[in-house]
């Protein structure tokens, strides 16, 4: 089963990763695929909307304040 990325108690964002940290070392699980990394848009909307930089209503997408703030 595959991990998706998620909010933390904290207000980070978690994103499964085949690089990992421990005692201040970086290693790595697996090597990565070569191919194109596939992006689905929905699920990006969904991942800007959890950190706020979009908003969803009525079925419409609209860039938030915060959203206009990062590109300006």
């Amino acid at each position: 089963m595959a991990r998706a990325a998620r909010r933390l108690a904290d207000g980070t964002l978690w994103l499964p990763t085949r690089l990992h940290e421990r005692g201040g070392l970086l290693y790595r699980t697996s090597q990565e695929g070569r191919g194109d990394v596939g992006l689905r848009l929905d699920q990006l909307g969904t991942v800007l909307a959890t950190c706020g930089v979009l908003h969803c209503h009525d079925q419409h997408w609209s860039v938030t304040s915060n959203g206009r703030a990062l590109v300006d």
